[in-house]
């Protein structure tokens, strides 16, 4: 789903050297289809300010 909405691109940001962060990311099942269910896979992907892309992925089962 990559560019799928160009609101969804966070903001920018910088870290310090050695700064722990969080990274939060909510999913939205009903964007999964007509039921809902089943087996998802979505990425979340950060850049480095020197270009270097980070890619975080999600592989997951909805239920309900």
């Amino acid at each position: 789903m990559a560019g799928r909405d160009p609101a969804l691109t966070g903001p920018n940001f910088q870290l310090n050297s050695n700064q722990p962060a969080y990274l939060e990311v909510s999913i939205d099942p009903a964007a999964h289809g007509d039921k809902g269910l089943g087996p998802i896979k979505r990425g979340v992907n950060l850049q480095t300010k020197s270009g270097q892309v980070l890619t975080f992925n999600l592989d997951g089962q909805v239920i309900s």
